[in-house]
């Protein structure tokens, strides 16, 4: 499991070690609170004002990959908060990256681990489906008088 924390992270980054990818994190990859605290967000999905992502995400030792699932990254709770307005964010709150991707680009970028051959098949199907196709006709006045 170590090789997939080291490529795939859902935790708040030290601030000493690593400060260039801790302000990309602070800045791009937090989920921002939805629900009770938000209920205007934009990621609430029903009448219960439940977020659709499920955040906060529970704390973890490690990362879990099952079958047919989405893994669940390791989220320690290594005390490390960020306060943004009047919220404040810890491990719980983070949507996982690729560390190297986000400074590389200063952006999120989703990247997921596949722990499903159904996922393989969805990204073939989509990626082999054919462009978009459009049929249109054109019509000139000239032709139409």
């Amino acid at each position: 499991m170590l090789e997939i924390n080291e490529l795939y992270c859902a935790e708040i980054p030290d601030p000493l070690a690593n400060p260039l990818l801790y302000t990309v994190v602070i800045t791009n990859i937090i989920y921002r609170k939805c629900g009770e605290l938000n209920k205007k967000a934009i990621y609430i999905k029903n009448k219960n004002e439940t977020c659709r992502a499920k955040f906060p995400k529970a704390f973890l030792k490690a990362t879990i990959i099952t079958e047919n699932s989405y893994p669940r990254y390791r989220r320690r709770n290594n005390g490390r908060r960020i306060k943004i307005r009047l919220h404040v964010y810890t491990n719980e709150d983070i949507v996982p990256y690729n560390p190297y991707l986000s400074v590389r680009f200063n952006a999120y970028i989703n990247v997921e681990i596949v722990g499903s051959i159904k996922a393989v098949k969805y990204m073939c199907k989509y990626v082999f489906k054919g462009g978009d196709r459009v049929i249109a006709i054109i019509y000139s006045e000239e032709a139409a008088n």
